[in-house]
């Protein structure tokens, strides 16, 4: 999990988060998904009851350049990059 967005900076008034959920292995199963499961993977679902950003990647490279290129860019200053937070579950 990348975990981007002003509230994992020293900003007084943080308004955002964006999460990168990235899977491996054997998800999401070979079955139909539960209605549980589905809420953890709903990009909906995550912005209108958490009001946050889900971007999911399934079975995908952890160290994938594309969205750790796109969230370390700074909106104001193209050619700054700043730090993220990655999470292992």
């Amino acid at each position: 999990m990348i975990v981007n967005g002003s509230f994992v900076t020293s900003k007084n008034n943080p308004s955002d988060i964006d999460i990168v959920l990235i899977t491996k292995g054997n998800y999401p199963p070979l079955r139909p998904i539960t209605p549980e499961e589905y809420e953890v993977i709903s990009p909906r679902i995550a912005q209108e009851q958490f009001e946050l950003h889900l971007f999911v990647r399934i079975n995908a490279n952890p160290n994938s350049n594309d969205m750790i290129t796109f969230f370390s860019g700074v909106r104001e200053d193209p050619k700054t990059r700043k730090g993220l937070l990655r999470i292992s579950i």
